[in-house]
């Protein structure tokens, strides 16, 4: 786990809208939204960046967001506001 958080490499990319087949040579995109925070962002955020509020608001906003990672950065960004964090 530790190589894994200092590499950045976590092997979560794609993220499961709906359960079936996927067949060679078919790319699926189910509303990529380009403009939303990246795989490495987020990782950077739970394990590096854990004060980054700016970066912790925009991930939080975005709807595909991990229910999980959700609740993690809204916990940090209350303690951040309650200076506790």
């Amino acid at each position: 786990m530790a190589r894994c958080i200092e590499t950045g490499r976590t092997g979560f990319y794609l993220r499961v809208l709906e359960e079936g087949e996927v067949f060679p040579c078919e790319i699926v995109k189910e509303g990529a939204n380009l403009s939303a925070p990246s795989v490495r962002e987020i990782h950077e955020l739970r394990f590096h960046r854990k004060s980054d509020v700016a970066g912790m608001e925009r991930a939080v906003a975005e709807p595909a967001l991990s229910m999980v990672v959700h609740i993690l950065f809204k916990k940090r960004l209350l303690d951040l506001n309650q200076g506790t964090g």
